[in-house]
């Protein structure tokens, strides 16, 4: 540490008086403290989309009648479509 500094803390412009410095960020090391669960198994679908909470799943919509499906998702019409289950002949 050049000219008789002790602490690069001190020579930093954020330094020992900004109370946010030694805080943690919400990037990769914050990923590690998430530890609740908001979401659990659907009974209906079996994802584990079903949030706590809410009573309600994000995949398919349980425990409304119809399923949850979307013109503007192609896809995900692809991935439940009849045929893509146990049953291909169907």
């Amino acid at each position: 540490l050049a000219q008789g500094r002790t602490c690069w803390k001190k020579s930093h412009p954020r330094g020992l008086e900004d109370p946010d410095f030694d805080k943690m960020g919400d990037g990769t090391p914050a990923m590690g403290k998430r530890h609740k669960k908001t979401h659990c198994l659907c009974p209906r679908c079996g994802k584990r989309s079903y949030h706590q909470q809410k009573k309600k799943c994000a995949a398919c919509g349980y425990p409304a009648a119809k399923i949850r499906s979307y013109e503007w998702s192609k896809k995900s019409k692809r991935r439940r479509a009849p045929g893509t289950g146990r049953m291909k002949y169907v």
